[in-house]
């Protein structure tokens, strides 16, 4: 099943990055000062919530891809103090389906908890912004890695509310 899994990943890869290769669009790199400050809580559906508090930030867009990177806490619903403070840093890459007010797309997230410890998510997003406030939505199914095998899988929904700084 594992293999199964990767080698769609890959697929899914290659027929992405064939179509953004044909595309004619230039590549626009952006600052920190186009990022925004992020509160998101989420869920992996069994009763337990998480936030994250952070600041992300474009790197930079081709087309209808975004590239972006993020640095967050990750504050544990009901407070877990024996667990100390989660840190996690990552990069995300977004192709965004249309450009419709709603503007949904389908991303990839790999995470790192600065122990060790990786994460891959991929999944939906949606995104709505009015001035400098926006919402996020998504659901993505996460692997971990190293792999244990005797892991259940993964699933996280979560809504952002961010403050864009431009």
């Amino acid at each position: 099943m594992i293999n199964r899994l990767r080698a769609a990943s890959v697929g899914a890869a290659v027929f992405v990055f064939g179509v953004a290769a044909a595309s004619t669009d230039e590549i626009k790199w952006h600052g920190f000062d186009e990022g925004s400050l992020y509160t998101k809580p989420y869920t992996g559906l069994k009763g337990s919530w998480n936030e994250e508090f952070g600041v992300a930030a474009p790197l930079a867009t081709y087309g209808r891809w975004t590239f972006k990177y993020n640095l967050a806490y990750i504050q544990t619903w009901p407070l877990k103090t024996e667990v100390g403070p989660q840190w996690t840093a990552g990069g995300t890459v977004v192709y965004q389906l249309t450009d419709s007010g709603l503007k949904p797309g389908l991303y990839t997230k790999a995470k790192n908890n600065l122990q060790g410890l990786w994460q891959e998510e991929s999944g939906l997003t949606a995104k709505w912004k009015l001035g400098q406030f926006g919402l996020v939505g998504n659901a993505g199914y996460i692997f971990d890695y190293p792999r244990d095998a005797s892991a259940k899988p993964k699933w996280q929904i979560g809504l952002s509310l961010n403050y864009y700084f431009k």
